[in-house]
């Protein structure tokens, strides 16, 4: 590996049409050059590489709180939003499996109006709800909030605060785990819909969800360029 190299002209310059040649040789471990480079001799030119940052940490885990599960025994709703591979859930998973919450989910029950009629009879019976879908606009929130309020019971919104490429690049290390992969045109219907969330809806609380990685297994996944 210290004798070997990789030579492409996908490099990340203004003139090159990407910049996966170079990602490709970070991601074997390789050391680059360009055939300008190898073959001229010529110095490294400048270059950008497009899409999320491999090198930036996430959140520092001695700086990152999760937000408190209910542990009164009383009933809540808690609407997720996030765009796809924002961690939404990972996160609702471990609290359905851990504090004991009802996960709805639209992957799993298909469409809105399922998810609707869960919720109402989850919150009927006085069980703690997470409403794991991407719930980007206010209309699609209100109608969980009305149910809510109908039953009398308290609602809080757990926002996943990532921007797009932070989510693509989830989304793709989902996929190398052998998750699904959501289509990029998800992400353009997630932020043609997306009102911010704010308290005025009825929320009792918007508390942002910080991102943590599992284990040293999966930040080696992680630290991978996709895209």
């Amino acid at each position: 590996m210290p004798n070997s190299l990789f030579v492409g002209d996908a490099a990340g310059r203004p003139k090159d049409h990407t910049d996966t040649d170079r990602k490709f040789a970070i991601n074997a471990g390789l050391r680059f050059e360009t055939p300008e480079q190898f073959f001229l001799g010529k110095p490294e030119e400048p270059y950008v590489l497009y899409g999320y940052s491999n090198a930036t940490p996430c959140i520092d885990a001695n700086e990152s709180i999760y937000p408190e599960a209910r542990t009164d025994g009383k009933c809540e709703l808690i609407i997720c939003i996030g765009m796809p591979g924002s961690g939404k859930s990972t996160f609702a998973q471990m609290w359905e499996k851990v504090h004991g919450y009802a996960r709805v989910n639209m992957d799993t029950l298909r469409t809105q109006d399922k998810c609707l009629t869960n919720v109402r009879t989850y919150l009927e019976k006085g069980i703690k709800t997470i409403v794991d879908n991407t719930n980007s606009s206010t209309v699609v929130r209100s109608r969980y909030i009305a149910i809510a309020r109908n039953c009398n019971v308290p609602v809080r919104a757990f926002w996943f605060n990532r921007d797009r490429d932070f989510c693509e690049h989830a989304n793709q290390v989902r996929g190398c785990k052998g998750g699904p992969v959501v289509p990029l045109i998800a992400y353009n219907t997630y932020l043609s819909r997306f009102d911010v969330p704010t308290k005025d809806e009825g929320f009792m609380s918007v508390e942002e969800v910080p991102f943590l990685l599992n284990d040293a297994t999966e930040e080696h996944i992680w630290n991978r360029w996709y895209l």
